[in-house]
């Protein structure tokens, strides 16, 4: 499965999940993961349930990021960096086209 396969299923799974924002809240024996006056889950060791609380609240920006790629962007992306390279353009606009076509490369490519 490709990542952009991946986004697109986590995009449904969030689509179907409780609407952040989420928090954490310690509790006598473990941490609780809780969108307010809403407990989600618990967990027992604090920096797992902040890391998770984490994730959760950034994933709707970054799903929204890496839905903007589309197979074959990394394709388009190598040709453009054939032709600017040909020109007079600066170096760190070379390098933001190589970064974003070494992004979507790995986007397209299929998980191991």
């Amino acid at each position: 499965m490709s990542m952009i396969e991946k986004v697109a299923e986590l995009k449904d799974l969030a689509a179907k999940a409780t609407p952040g924002p989420y928090e954490v809240i310690e509790r006598v024996d473990d941490w609780e993961i809780y969108r307010p006056c809403l407990p989600i889950a618990s967990v027992v060791q604090e920096k797992n349930a902040i890391m998770l609380v984490a994730l959760r609240n950034a994933a709707p920006a970054m799903l929204a990021i890496l839905g903007e790629m589309r197979l074959g962007d990394a394709e388009k992306l190598a040709r453009a960096i054939g032709w600017i390279g040909g020109t007079n353009a600066n170096f760190q606009i070379i390098d933001c086209v190589r970064r974003y076509q070494a992004m979507a490369a790995k986007t397209e490519a299929e998980s191991k």
